[in-house]
This record gives structure tokens, sequence and C-alpha cells, in this order.
């Protein structure tokens, strides 16, 4: 012990001689006294706690996500199960991941047979990191039928079989990568139903094209007078070159030549009408839009010469073609010129002019324009002229100019009406070229 103010003590002679800390006076000081466990190893146990405190949040943290993942993935499987359509799954690698019920039944394969199908898509270049490629496996025919613009994309069953189908694309971020979500339809009943519509509108527009034909019949009956009438008076005339000693061959041939000629003339009047008069679905083939424009013309020319309309023709050079049906077509030209014609009825017989115009404008796209020097069009009624069974003629039926519509809607055209400031009505026909996709608007 050493002397002073307060008593001082050795922490080890007191542990050596088994002498408790207790029983010293008040006041006294310990030195030399040994750190315990907790003052020596105080910060170590304490991050050893914090660290089994942050992994046991972390664990708890994992699991937690893991729950809800999982309960996710079950919410996502469930509704891509009670989806109506057909759903198909496709990782990064091109390979099924996951299809419901309905693709099954689409299809005629079991879910384990699909799942790991390798199939490639067509997928939009916003989709990175997608698998790009054609379709194949089972969501294409054996001639790889690709999806895309203006084309048909085919599934196959099982069996063998084929129907068309249409197919959505979403991208899908997962944590294992990239998949795209397809949605499957069959389309065979909607495929079904535009065609029974097609069998329809050909049956409405051969119709149309027979009535029209009856307002030209006294301007066709003209049309086949003429030649019919030369050649009766050829074969009179050539009987009598022939009963002459001898008989007039320069004068036969000649006779001969006209016949032909006007014969040919009948012909082409006739064939013409037979063309418009057969009943057919619309069929699409490269055309002369201009020599479409000259057909209509020579066939209705002597309903306007009857009329006393004049008909002025300016047609652009070098067009380009028009896929379409030429018969389809003709009968729209026709319904305008003579729509113009009854709109003309009341005018002095020297304002009576239709025109026909044809161009092509900035985008490629053909246009045909048919211009009257009528009245106009009352602008209530303007917006109507397309209207199924609205008229603007006392004894019309109000389908000719819808049923235009809907033959220049087929072709992936547009066509309206407007007024004319110097008076009169224009109607224009806007349709794509060769080759071109675009619908007009």
């Amino acid at each position: 012990m050493l002397t002073g103010a307060s008593p001082v003590y050795d922490w080890r002679e007191l542990h050596r001689w088994g002498i408790s800390e207790a029983r010293l006076p008040a006041g006294s000081e310990v030195r030399f006294r040994e750190r315990g466990f907790w003052e020596r190893y105080r910060w170590l146990i304490v991050g050893t706690v914090v660290l089994c405190l942050l992994e046991a949040a972390l664990i708890i943290s994992l699991l937690v996500n893991r729950a809800r993942r999982k309960g996710a993935d079950e919410r996502f499987r469930l509704a891509v199960e009670a989806f109506p359509n057909g759903v198909v799954l496709v990782n990064n690698q091109g390979q099924i991941v996951l299809v419901n019920s309905q693709a099954e039944k689409l299809f005629g394969y079991s879910r384990a047979e699909l799942i790991g199908q390798a199939v490639e898509v067509l997928i939009p270049e916003r989709f990175r990191g997608a698998h790009v490629g054609h379709t194949a496996g089972f969501l294409a025919s054996p001639q790889r039928r690709a999806m895309g613009m203006g084309r048909e994309l085919f599934g196959r069953r099982k069996d063998g079989t084929e129907f068309p189908v249409e197919i959505g694309l979403s991208p899908i971020q997962s944590e294992e990568g990239p998949l795209v979500l397809s949605a499957i339809v069959d389309i065979s009943a909607r495929r079904e139903m535009e065609a029974e519509l097609l069998r329809e509108r050909a049956e409405l527009a051969h119709v149309a094209r027979v009535s029209t034909m009856g307002e030209l019949a006294a301007s066709v009956a003209h049309e086949l007078n003429q030649p019919l009438g030369a050649i009766l008076a050829n074969a009179e005339a050539a009987e009598l070159f022939l009963e002459q000693e001898p008989p007039a061959l320069d004068d036969l041939r000649a006779i001969l030549a006209d016949i032909r000629n006007d014969d040919e003339r009948a012909g082409e009047v006739i064939r013409r009408m037979r063309g418009l008069l057969r009943k057919h679905e619309l069929e699409r083939e490269p055309l002369e839009i201009n020599s479409l424009v000259e057909d209509v013309l020579q066939l209705v020319s002597g309903d306007a010469a009857l009329r006393g309309v004049a008909l002025n023709v300016d047609l652009g050079p070098a067009l380009p073609k028009v896929a379409g049906d030429r018969v389809h077509l003709q009968q729209v030209l026709l319904n305008l010129i003579l729509n113009g014609m009854d709109a003309m009825a009341g005018q002095p017989r020297e304002q009576r002019r239709i025109s026909v115009r044809t161009r092509s404008d900035a985008d490629g796209r053909v246009e045909l324009a048919v211009t009257d020097s009528g009245h106009g069009i009352a602008p209530d009624k303007l917006a109507r002229l397309f209207e199924p069974f609205f008229t603007t003629k006392p004894n019309g039926m109000g389908m000719g100019l819808s049923i235009a519509r809907t033959i220049i809607e087929a072709h992936n055209g547009r066509i309206w009406a407007e007024n004319r400031p110097e008076g009169g009505a224009v109607f224009r026909i806007s349709l794509p070229p060769v080759g071109s996709n675009q619908v007009i608007k």
C-alpha cells in the first residue's frame, strides 16, 4: 500500500492474497487491474453482433423478395392461363419457357411438348436484346411464311393442318434476361367472314353494274347500230358488184375490209359490255390507269353525245401502274361520269362538260379526277355522299357512290368529293402504286 491522501492498492497483490475490493477503505485506489473479457473484446463483440444483424436482415429481405416474386410469378401464370387466346413466352435463346392451355388447344401439343422447344419469332427492332429472326417451328408453315407487312402468318397444328394467325409481341425484362410474350389469335373465323363480305360486295357491285348498263342501253344500242348498219349497206353493195361482168374485185376487197372493221367495232362494244356485266370477285393485277380511262370513255361516249355533253380527257404521262381489278375500277369511273352527266341535265347544252384527268402526286400515288360543270353539291350533303342509301337524285337508290367507296377502299385507296370555286363538282380517287403497302387515309 502506498501512502498519500488516499490509499492505493496493487490489484495483483489483492488478487494474490484473495482480498476482496469490498474490504478496502472508502476512497481507495486500485492500480494494475487486468481488463475483463468485455473490456478486451467489446468492439469485436459489437462488430460481430452488428454483422449478424445485417446478415439476418439481408436473409429476411431475400426471403421476402422471394416470396413476393413467387407470388408475382404465380399471379403472372394465372393471368396467362386466364388469357382467352394462346400465349407463348420465349426467352432470349428462342426457347419456349411458358405456354397456357389455350396454346395447347390451338396447336394440339401438350405443355410438356412445347416447353423448351426452339422457335424463332420476328421481333420489331425496338425489342433490342430479344431474339430476332423469321418465324419457324410450330408458328409457321413449311414454306417459312414470315410475319410482316402485307404477309400472312400461319400456325401449324400437330396433325399438320395450317390456320391463319395474328401474333402480338411484347418485351418482358426478367432476372433470366429479356423475354418475348407472344399472344396468338386464330383468325380463321375472321377470314371466313371477310371472304363472305367480299362475295357479298362482289354481288352488290355486279347488281350495280347491271343497273348502270341499263342506263346506257340507249347509247349502247346506238353504238351497235352504226357498225351493224354499215355492215348491212356494205353487204348490199357487195351483191351489186358481184353481179357485174367481170366482178369488181378491187371494190369487193375494199368492202370486205370495211365489213371487217365495222365488225371489230361492234365486237369491241360487246366485249366492253360483257366485261362490265360478268360477275366475278375482286381480283388484283397491275393496271395502266390511262388505258382503263380510255376504255370507259369509249363506252360512255355514245351516251354523252345523246345528252349533249362534251368529254375532255387529260391523261398524265408515264404514270405508275396500280394493283387493282379492272372491271371494278371501270365501274367506279363509269358511275362518276354518269353522275356528272346527270348533274348537268338542267344546264345549257354548251355548258355541259365532263373532264377526266389523271396525275401522279408528290407521294407517287395515282390520282384520278372527274370534274363536271353542274351546280355543285350542297354543303350539308357533301359529307354524306358516300353513305349507303343517301342520294341527291329523285329516283336514285343511293348505292352507287357507296359501292364506289367500298371498291376504292378495297384497293387501299381513297375517294372524296369537292365543290369547285368556279362551279360544279370534282370527284377524286387516289390509289397506291404497285408494290406499295400503304393505306391512304
